[in-house]
């Protein structure tokens, strides 16, 4: 049976936030007092386990050993453009060599790899072993999944990347964030914090310094939490939300991706891939007959390889952040049909906007099959839901409501269509 925060109990039947937020106030913001009197009848008494996980915590941090010195990471991405650079360089230099090299000394150079090609060949082995070798050395087994997956840098490496690209998002958003007293923000926080201490059976869930930040953009329908636990919120994220369930089961998809480390999983992969990329930089740059044709080369390449490695892979993660997404909200005992209408919401959204792309241009699954993948994925989480002794859902199933009104949205493009 999966860790829930309910203990039997009925969502609602006590309130208790170390915050004490109180929600259902008559303030004049986006979303009506009874939006968030929702949140109040959703977020439950999840802090029993809080002080035990506090002390235990307390305790871990009193042992102190000598600390580890890891090579700074940004210093490693530096290099890897470096690198890329000299590929370019070197393979360019070797086209103008070979360009300038007479027809009898080319014959010589011929003859030169011909007879050592087994000592090429051996050199080649080697360092194809070697990379093979790093590459298992390197592989880790993702939590929950148990997908192994190779992850290039240690927590601690990665945790300075990202506080890093934490700070460089509060200094970008200084000015728009909204304040704590604000309700939004508010009822964002008792969300993420009843999605966390209902998931207190993951590691990563009690040992990160959680934050949330709300931003105030209603153009942006967007939310992203980075590794270290810096969670951002846009405000047009919120407004678009119809329920707080809705608006949990986004944060949970994006806490997933934390707790799965998918970050550094990137990062690793995109350093593993860019091993072959720097070859094929040098020859390409090598090989084209002219400065032009290789950058236009190189070019075409790099699209290729976004089209038919890196994005593709990043879909993957997405379908996996949303599996494991889906069990953190039913373990909350949130109503986790609101994930599938949310994205069916979304793309009738797009679509109006005209901002919808086709799936294999994107690092993203398309709204459509999303809401299609998480209603395949329903059933299995609604078990462990119930497994989780919260309230009954409503009858009313929420997919049927959006479901509708997208097939209304399109039969009236279709008609549009057929008067122009």
């Amino acid at each position: 049976m999966a860790f829930c925060c309910l203990h039997r109990h009925h969502l609602g039947r006590m309130y208790s936030l170390s915050s004490k937020l109180i929600f259902g106030n008559t303030l004049n913001q986006s979303k009506s007092p009874k939006y968030f009197n929702i949140c109040k009848n959703v977020i439950s008494s999840c802090t029993r386990n809080r002080e035990n996980t506090r002390k235990s915590a307390y305790a871990r941090t009193q042992f102190h050993t000598s600390p580890q010195r890891y090579l700074n990471p940004m210093i490693l991405l530096f290099a890897k453009q470096l690198v890329k650079v000299g590929a370019i360089i070197s393979g360019r230099t070797v086209r103008k060599w070979w360009q300038h090299l007479p027809k009898d000394r080319r014959g010589h150079f011929k003859d030169w790899l011909f007879a050592s090609r087994y000592k090429i060949a051996l050199g080649t082995s080697g360092l194809g072993s070697i990379i093979f070798l790093y590459y298992m050395s390197h592989l880790q087994e993702a939590p929950i999944t148990h997908r192994k997956r190779f992850i290039a840098f240690t927590p601690d490496q990665f945790l300075k990347i990202s506080e890093f690209e934490a700070n460089t998002y509060h200094e970008q958003y200084e000015k728009q964030k909204l304040p704590t007293s604000d309700l939004r923000h508010l009822h964002t926080t008792a969300i993420v914090n009843h999605i966390i201490q209902c998931n207190q059976d993951i590691e990563d869930f009690r040992h990160k310094q959680w934050t949330v930040t709300v931003i105030q953009d209603d153009d942006v329908t967007n939310a992203f939490v980075l590794p270290n636990g810096s969670i951002f919120v846009f405000t047009g994220l919120v407004n678009l939300c119809e329920s707080p369930d809705q608006l949990a089961t986004v944060l949970g998809h994006e806490l997933a991706h934390v707790i799965l480390n998918h970050g550094a999983e990137l990062v690793g992969f995109a350093m593993f891939v860019d091993i072959f990329v720097i070859i094929m930089m040098a020859a390409i740059w090598t090989l084209m007959p002219s400065d032009g044709i290789a950058a236009v080369t190189q070019w075409f390449y790099h699209k290729v390889m976004d089209i038919i490695v890196h994005m593709p892979y990043s879909r993957q993660l997405e379908k996996e952040a949303d599996e494991v997404g889906l069990q953190f909200s039913a373990k909350a005992c949130f109503d986790i049909r609101e994930c599938s209408a949310f994205w069916t919401l979304m793309d009738i959204e797009m679509d109006k906007k005209g901002q919808n792309v086709p799936e294999w241009l994107s690092t993203h699954p398309s709204n459509e099959k999303r809401a299609e993948y998480i209603d395949d994925l329903m059933n299995t989480a609604l078990k462990m839901r119930e497994s989780c002794n919260c309230a009954r859902l409503p009858n009313t199933d929420p997919r049927t409501r959006h479901k509708t009104k997208k097939l209304e949205v399109k039969n009236e493009k279709t008609s549009n269509y057929a008067v122009i």
